[in-house]
């Protein structure tokens, strides 16, 4: 059996602090924490929860391994990947997510790509699976983000006790 002993005072104080806090720093680091996240996730081609990205498919798998050949998916010149951004909105909330702009047009694609496309765009395509591949979970959290992400919170709140 545990018992506790909690005082009003404590948790009241404990509220105030919170009203105190400075949630601006903390949601600048813990929205960092998630890009870093993202960006190492995308880098070993895994969903947030570390299931491996399906393989390329069809004519695009055969162009890619001609011109990018070991490179993996999602990743052909690495600039999608380093758009990651995190931005600072009224709330206060953080938002991780694609920044704007352009990827190049890129040469010989197998694909009808004859202009610059917007990289949300693009994300949004790879997410549900666009030209016949799989979907790939680009953006998300797991159980170690989450923990990690209050764990920083917490250590947020310890400051201003």
């Amino acid at each position: 059996m545990l018992d506790a002993d909690i005082q009003d005072r404590d948790v009241l104080s404990t509220i105030d602090a919170i009203g105190r806090m400075d949630f601006q720093t903390f949601l600048n680091d813990a929205g960092h924490y998630v890009k870093q996240q993202t960006e190492r996730r995308w880098a070993r081609a895994v969903d947030p929860d570390e299931t491996p990205w399906s393989a390329n498919t069809g004519d695009y798998k055969d162009w890619k391994q001609e011109h990018y050949p070991g490179a993996p998916p999602l990743t052909l010149t690495g600039e999608l990947r380093h758009r990651i951004s995190v931005y600072l909105v009224a709330g206060p909330m953080a938002e991780v997510g694609i920044s704007d702009g352009f990827h190049q047009k890129i040469s010989g694609f197998p694909f009808p790509w004859e202009e610059p496309r917007d990289y949300a765009s693009i994300v949004a395509g790879l997410e549900s699976g666009e030209r016949g591949n799989a979907p790939r979970q680009i953006f998300g959290l797991n159980e170690r983000d989450i923990e990690e992400t209050f764990r920083r919170f917490c250590n947020a709140v310890e400051k201003v006790l």
